[in-house]
């Protein structure tokens, strides 16, 4: 088969276009139990099935329509085997891939009972008190260094999300955190900006094609400026970077990160960088100078000007909860000690009582 028909899935696994099903394997009669509908987005609609077999409720995704295009039959296998080859514990989990009687392809998945953290980010905008009481400042930063974990492995792999956002992310009764919908995910070459070292062990080659230039794909508001201008190949792991920032944004001041009255403004306004900073946006929060630094970081209009890397994002999140200077902070001497009583405060308060106590000795010795 030729590199127009064939997509390589992982290691020895063909998706050919013209039968994306082909080689999916009819799904057991009787197997599974619909008990009601999730959520529908996009292509796609999200049910709630019961396993006959494993006696346990899960979550099962199907497309929307019954009479899809063969593109959407494409596209929605990609995003099941994409999802399924990211094993990790902060990733939606897929259990089985098939086809129905029609030879429409589902998927099956872990089923999460919980709130996104676009649900969280709203009720605590609209004061609803006990949950700004359960979803502090520390419990979010909390949620995106897990966040940040998925999407790190994700491009470790190889892939990047593309499609990050506050709908994406469940937040489960037990403390989960899990990345969802990887519809828009696509491979590209492992670099590390850091290091400037290739690793193609890490690759998976042509899993989704390519998309032409000056087709934007993405969710406004939170796609990078790359994205929104439809230069897809300059698409890259700092496009998810870009994408995290304006999470945070959002978790920050409860606001969207970019403004506009329409699509085609909102847009505009992402692809020109016009970006208002969050304690300007939102200055009844009080929020700390050192994380705007990060979100403005993490969005900056230049991916060069952005973190090179979702661990060096993490690493400064991790840093702002110790209540360390960041890296973007000027780390001198006087910062560490302005720093030092937040960070432990037992240690703190003793240096003060042993300065405070040395003085007055000094004082009664010199006197």
């Amino acid at each position: 088969m030729s590199s127009e028909d064939t997509i390589v899935m992982g290691e020895g696994w063909y998706l050919n276009d013209s039968a994306p099903t082909s080689n999916l394997t009819p799904k057991n009669k009787g197997k599974y139990k619909f008990s009601n509908s999730i959520a529908t987005g996009g292509m796609k609609v999200i049910l709630k099935v019961k396993d006959i077999d494993t006696d346990r409720y899960i979550a099962m995704a199907s497309l929307l329509h019954s009479d899809p295009s063969d593109s959407e039959v494409l596209q929605f296998v990609r995003e099941a085997r994409i999802n399924a080859m990211l094993e990790h514990p902060n990733i939606v989990p897929v259990h089985e891939i098939g086809k129905d009687e029609n030879d429409l392809p589902y998927f099956t998945m872990k089923l999460i009972n919980g709130k996104t953290l676009h649900d969280v980010i709203e009720l605590l905008k609209n004061d609803v008190s006990r949950y700004r009481y359960k979803y502090k400042l520390d419990y979010l930063l909390n949620v995106m260094i897990k966040v940040c974990d998925a999407i790190a492995f994700s491009h470790s792999k190889g892939i990047i999300h593309l499609d990050l956002k506050p709908e994406n992310i469940l937040l489960g009764r037990f403390a989960e955190v899990l990345v969802l919908d990887w519809g828009l995910a696509k491979p590209v070459k492992e670099y590390d900006f850091e290091t400037g070292s290739n690793d193609s062990s890490a690759r998976i080659s042509q899993i989704c094609g390519n998309t032409m230039n000056g087709i934007t794909k993405g969710t406004p508001r939170f796609m990078s400026p790359e994205q929104a201008a439809g230069k897809n190949d300059a698409r890259d792991e700092r496009s998810d970077i870009y994408s995290l920032g304006a999470i945070i944004y959002s978790m920050m001041t409860w606001e969207f990160p970019i403004e506009g009255e329409s699509i085609k403004q909102i847009l505009a306004n992402t692809i020109y960088g016009k970006v208002t900073r969050p304690r300007k946006r939102a200055r009844e929060r009080k929020i700390p100078k050192a994380m705007e630094g990060i979100i403005m970081k993490a969005m900056a209009l230049k991916p060069e000007d952005r973190y090179q890397s979702v661990k060096a994002l993490r690493r400064d999140i991790l840093l702002f909860r110790q209540s360390r200077a960041t890296s973007i902070e000027r780390s001198s001497l006087i910062k560490r000690l302005v720093l030092l009583p937040r960070r432990n405060v037992p240690a703190s308060v003793f240096a003060i009582l042993f300065i405070i106590t040395l003085a007055l000795f000094i004082t009664t010795v010199t006197g």
